[in-house]
């Protein structure tokens, strides 16, 4: 397949972009010809810094980092260049994902339907409560309502990056808030049976949005991934999902050498 790219949001979670990225590579391994992260560190926080530069050199070449500084490089420039740079893989469909987020079932082949905005790895029918709202959902209801979304919804490449380039899009949260108060781009969200991803709600990191969470601190994340350990998704119990946001308990173990 590989015909697609994806663009990761990662904001001092380093230790939560990893386990992203090896569930994309567990669940998803033919769908990206390449994969963009814009991240950001805030200064003053140690292991969040170590922790990036740890992942960068994990990565393979078809991961590619964007560092966004104040002042210096803006969030929208970054996603320009995003953009830019994967049209050389001439993709047909890009995706955008929070670093939260993980995959936890297989991504089998898949297309945009004649007639849809896009194809959605979040949503399905096993989805019967919104996490976010606090109260039981469904289908067309809450989650469903969100045809914008940073949670691995995949859209044609071509649309979404002419939205991004004429759109007001200055921080991630606005191509969700943005565009779903003012769609640029128009079609029905399709989406499978039961959903491939949650986004785990363990802590926040932004502070212009008050979404929803469980009082976490990523730092402490990123110290345990600085001293070795990494999150242990296939371990982890996601047998219950029935929001796209969710609460589980994240599992450790130690990285093994050389990885």
């Amino acid at each position: 397949m590989r015909d697609s790219v994806a663009i990761i949001f990662s904001k001092n979670r380093p230790c939560q972009l990893d386990a992203l990225l090896r569930s994309i590579q567990h669940y998803a391994p033919e769908v990206f010809a390449r994969i963009y992260v814009i991240y950001k560190s805030s200064v003053g926080f140690t292991a969040t810094y170590e922790g990036y530069n740890i992942l960068r050199g994990r990565c393979s070449d078809r991961v590619r980092f964007i560092q966004e500084v104040e002042l210096y490089r803006s969030f929208r420039s970054c996603l320009l260049l995003a953009f830019e740079l994967a049209q050389d893989w001439n993709p047909s469909m890009v995706s955008f994902f929070s670093d939260d987020a993980i995959l936890f079932r297989k991504v089998d082949p898949f297309f945009i339907p004649p007639g849809c905005l896009c194809h959605s790895l979040r949503l399905g029918k096993n989805l019967t409560y919104s996490y976010n709202a606090n109260r039981p959902q469904r289908e067309g209801e809450c989650d469903f309502l969100w045809k914008f979304s940073n949670d691995g919804h995949f859209y044609y490449f071509k649309g979404m990056q002419a939205a991004v380039a004429q759109g007001p899009i200055n921080k991630p949260g606005d191509l969700e808030d943005v565009f779903n108060a003012a769609p640029p781009l128009s079609g029905a969200v399709a989406y499978d049976t039961h959903s491939s991803l949650v986004c785990i709600q363990h802590n926040r990191v932004t502070t212009d949005a008050a979404n929803r969470n469980e009082g976490g601190n990523a730092e402490d994340l990123n110290r345990r991934y600085v001293d070795d350990e990494e999150i242990d998704f296939l371990n982890m119990d996601f047998s219950s999902v029935n929001s796209p946001h969710m609460a589980i308990p994240y599992v450790f173990r130690k990285r093994e050498k050389g990885r």
